[in-house]
């Protein structure tokens, strides 16, 4: 912040690590020998010693924050235990000394378990591939039941998936479709429960109902139970449309500025008062995106731009004064001149007027009241992603951290993280639907084209809406809009330069995108019809 940060590890000089050397062995609390051993691990010239230290720290200090509700910190303890005994030699002595950590752990807490720390804790164990399948697929299966009776279908849905983790690891294949149908359940009752909530909500329904359907889908079910989980969703579809409200920056009347004010409550009193998921999902749909067609109007109408751009070019140059496009008069005599001059000034006016008005006065103001009102950890954003057609199976993580930061309004990491996997999310959708995304040069050597290439092919507007898609292009690859993507991959923009209203409007598209599941779906039966 203002061109500061705090300390990190490299800051440290080799004087610095030699004296933390020297002092590591004095150090009585757990907590803090755990931390300066970690930094000479992690610092080179990586002093292995020390490696071995912290991962004894560390398991010291997890015994030390075990009790008590709040057992996020002793996983956590736990989990980096793990991490440091696996890279000093995968199951030698100080890996296996923190898997037996965790595997204690699990037995001291599996009999009075009412939260997911033994869901945690066996997470670690199937990341590294060790632990007892038969044992630990029963305990999930148990807790699972446990977390049914309460009911929480959340945790319920977390230890049912371990259990389908279990049994595949196992070779147990039948049992782990079974876990993954009593996930699709678990899908269900909670979308059943938004229907019957105090204040009935079929826009969340229709979001777990969708989950429902495709977790069933990847069961392999009978086809008469998707059919009839499909019929449901399409129901709550039906009932929800009253929800999906959007709020619309009023452009009557004299005192513009009451009215932006107006807006900018109305966006945040949407999201306030709700829970985390149905906040998060009225976030979604605070706006519109573009609508093409009503900027091809004003622009051709000449009801903005003035007669300079009417009557001449103009050129878009990159922060370093250099020239990266240039568009042709809109009062061109030739009419693939005055297309193509139509359509950058769209992207132009969407730049600078429609995508910083949409933030301003009605994302972000959404944004800050849904992070002023919950915690909103990484953990919380689980419910979109899992199961989520637009989110591959292995990108989950990737997503997960990316919405997080910009929720939080880190749009530089957000932005590094999520415009490759958008690529890739509407690469595979494509290919899910039959197009051919490589090309097959003359030398037989096969290349992916490029995602440009994606979003101006035709179908992207059929699958995605043409608002999205027009956003979309003019925010990750239009040089007369923002040409994120290409900026970004190149090393063209400094860190300041990247935060922006156009960040967090990309940011805003991306969980959009995470949102709608159900269209992505719908595009995916239809590819397959």
């Amino acid at each position: 912040m203002d061109g500061k940060r705090s300390a990190i590890p490299e800051d440290l000089t080799p004087a610095d690590l030699v004296t933390l050397g020297g002092i590591l062995v004095e150090i009585r609390d757990p907590e803090f020998r755990a931390r300066v051993a970690d930094v000479l691990w992690i610092c080179p010239p990586k002093n292995y010693k020390a490696a071995q230290v912290a991962v004894d720290a560390y398991i010291e200090s997890a015994l030390a924050l075990e009790s008590g509700e709040f057992w996020s910190p002793f996983a956590e303890r736990l989990q980096r235990a793990r991490q440091v005994g696996g890279q000093l030699g995968r199951l030698n002595s100080f890996h296996k000394k923190a898997i037996q950590a965790i595997e204690d752990a699990i037995t001291r807490h599996e009999a009075t378990e009412d939260s997911l720390r033994c869901a945690r804790l066996m997470h670690m164990l199937l990341a590294d591939g060790v632990g007892d399948s038969k044992r630990y697929a029963q305990l999930a299966e148990t807790l699972a039941q446990k977390m049914e009776t309460v009911p929480n279908w959340h945790f319920a849905r977390d230890y049912w998936q371990l259990k389908g983790g279990w049994n595949a690891r196992g070779g147990k294949m039948d049992e782990a479709r079974d876990a993954q149908l009593k996930i699709a359940n678990t899908y269900e009752k909670l979308a059943e429960g938004f229907t019957t909530a105090a204040k009935p909500s079929y826009l969340g329904a229709s979001h777990w109902m969708a989950k429902t359907v495709h977790a069933l889908r990847e069961a392999k079910a009978d086809a008469a139970e998707i059919e009839k989980a499909h019929q449901r969703l399409l129901e709550f579809q039906k009932r929800g449309m009253s929800e999906m409200e959007t709020i619309r920056i009023p452009r009557e009347g004299s005192d513009l500025e009451s009215k932006l004010k107006e807006s900018a409550e109305a966006a945040a009193s949407l999201v306030k008062g709700q829970c985390f998921e149905n906040a998060i999902l009225r976030l979604a749909y605070v706006a519109d995106p573009s609508k093409p067609s009503e900027l091809r109007k004003r622009i051709e109408d000449n009801q903005s731009g003035g007669v300079f751009t009417q009557i001449f070019g103009a050129a878009t140059v990159r922060s370093d004064g250099q020239i990266s496009d240039t568009k042709p008069p809109l009062a061109s005599e030739d009419p693939k001149e005055r297309e193509e001059a139509v359509v950058k000034e769209m992207y132009s006016q969407a730049r600078t007027i429609d995508w910083p008005a949409r933030v301003q006065f009605l994302i972000d103001p959404a944004r800050q009241q849904v992070i002023a009102e919950h915690a909103a950890r990484r953990v919380d954003l689980m419910f979109l992603l899992q199961d989520n057609p637009f989110v591959p199976i292995g990108r989950e993580g990737l997503f997960l951290r990316g919405l997080h930061a910009g929720l939080h309004g880190d749009v530089v990491l957000a932005l590094h993280l999520l415009m490759p996997q958008i690529e890739n999310s509407i690469r595979e959708i494509f290919t899910e639907r039959g197009i051919v995304t490589s090309k097959l040069e003359s030398d037989t050597t096969q290349d992916e084209r490029d995602l440009g290439w994606m979003l101006t092919h035709p179908e992207m507007a059929k699958i995605f809406g043409d608002g999205m898609a027009f956003d979309l292009r003019g925010l990750l690859v239009e040089r007369f809009g923002h040409n994120l993507r290409n900026e970004i991959a190149h090393g063209l923009l400094a860190e300041s330069q990247m935060i922006t209203p156009a960040a967090i409007y990309a940011w805003w598209l991306t969980l959009r995108l995470c949102c709608m599941p159900i269209a992505v779906a719908a595009a995916r039966k239809e590819s397959k019809v």
